[in-house]
């Protein structure tokens, strides 16, 4: 069940009650209906903070923001939002931390799109800098594009246009590098 809380809680497209598979949580503070039309929800909110589950039930990501925009229509959100931290975790782990000036989350896809983005390893001392990184859950990779730059502790590399990274960023490389088998 997909499950929107901000000063209540609606769910969409999902009338018995049965979870649909995909699943992710908002909760904000001073939000407001701004738009409902044929089926379609915006809610605008102040603070918020959404957590974004896998199938299996476990955490992909925790974002939250100084302030957002979530449209809900058929079950699905998409969260526009502003002023981005957040956390992404693998097999219960967190496993990197993110920054971004901007972001849009999408629980159908489970996508994460980060603009003016850093995100930090939490086991290495590395961090991935671009003028946009996407989280690809269904790859469970980070890809960053436009001015990408690698920093550890005594070397950076860059800038480059594209590099894909692993979730704890231990690995690092071209797209071709990551292409499925």
């Amino acid at each position: 069940m997909i499950c929107l809380a901000l000063t209540g809680c609606f769910s969409g497209g999902n009338k018995g009650g049965k979870a649909d598979g995909a699943s992710s949580a908002v909760k904000g503070v001073g939000s407001k209906m701004a738009e409902e039309a044929a089926g379609r929800r915006v809610v605008n909110s102040g603070e918020v903070t959404i957590t974004m589950k896998r199938d299996d039930g476990s955490v992909a990501f925790e974002i939250n923001a100084e302030s957002s925009r979530v449209g809900i229509e058929d079950g699905s959100q998409e969260a526009f939002l502003n002023g981005v931290t957040g956390s992404l975790f693998d097999e219960g782990k967190e496993v990197s931390q993110f920054e971004a000036e901007e972001g849009k989350a999408d629980s159908e896809n489970k996508r994460l799109v980060l603009t003016k983005a850093k995100v930090k390893s939490m086991e290495r001392d590395l961090a991935l800098n671009a003028d946009t990184i996407r989280w690809m859950e269904d790859r469970k990779l980070f890809a960053a594009e436009g001015s990408v730059t690698i920093q550890g502790a005594n070397w950076s590399f860059g800038p480059s246009d594209v590099l894909w990274a692993s979730p704890d960023l231990s690995e690092l490389g071209s797209p071709e590098k990551f292409q499925k088998k």
